[in-house]
Parts: structure tokens; sequence; C-alpha cells
């Protein structure tokens, strides 16, 4: 199990070097625990966030629910704080961005919680992978399936 693990986590270091901003596989499957609610969505408006005119506010159309379903309920659009954080590696977005938000609720607001995700088929196996509690197997040459 443990050279399984191994491998899986070698083989899944490809995807850190095409998104800078995790290290490695096992960063993106701790921010994916950490978030509340994980979103593929669309960039609808941009504006500056009234409280912390450093930071911006948008407005995401939600494509796909992956985690946190029941925080939202039917709503189709979400108003989400935090972009353009510091803090945060990849926090900017521009109108019409599709990517996968990971998301924290803070007295019934929604805010960033890491590094917004491009839309690959390799990201969306590991951000299931991370869900599920299964090691993805993601390799360089293209996508394999999930191990148990």
């Amino acid at each position: 199990m443990r050279l399984l693990i191994g491998v899986a986590v070698a083989i899944c270091s490809a995807f850190a070097r095409k998104h800078p901003c995790f290290d490695n596989s096992t960063t993106l499957f701790a921010a994916v625990e950490n978030a509340q609610l994980i979103l593929t969505g669309t960039v609808v408006r941009m504006t500056v966030d009234v409280e912390k005119k450093s930071l911006l506010t948008g407005v995401v159309r939600v494509k796909r629910v992956i985690k946190g379903s029941h925080l939202i309920g039917d709503q189709r659009q979400l108003t989400v704080f935090g972009f353009g954080d510091s803090a945060i590696c990849e926090s900017f977005a521009h109108k019409s961005d599709t990517k996968i938000f990971l998301l924290s609720q803070r007295n019934e607001s929604f805010y960033l919680n890491s590094s917004l995700v491009p839309i690959t088929l390799k990201n969306l196996d590991v951000v299931n992978a991370a869900i599920t509690g299964k090691l993805a197997i993601v390799c360089l040459a293209g996508r394999a399936p999930v191990a148990n």
C-alpha cells in the first residue's frame, strides 16, 4: 500500500508542474478537504469589495457543484468574496473565466479558500479522488482510472 501511495503521488506530481500554487498533489488534496464548497463555474461580474477596497467580489454562475451542495440549495449564482487576495496564489479572475472554485462559508457569505484551479480532466480527477478518498493516478500521457 505504501508503494502504491508513493507511486500515485509521484505520478500526480505532473499536476504540480502545471499549477505552480500547489507544490504537489497532496497539497491539492488538503485544499479540497478544507473547502466547504467546491464548484465549477463562470465569473459573470467582478466589482471592488466594499469592505476591503484592495479585494474584488465576483458573481459566479454555478455550472456543477462537486462538494457542499447543501450550502447553496438551488442557487445558480453566488457572490464570492476574496478575489485578488495576496495570501492566495491564483486568486485573480476575469469576467467569463471558467474555473474550479474551492470556497469556505463565513457568516452566510462565500470566500475563496485557495487558488482558483483551471478546469482540466486531470484537475477534475484529482479533485474527485480527494473527495471520494481514493488515490488519483494521473499519468503524464493522459488520464488513467482512479485506483482504490
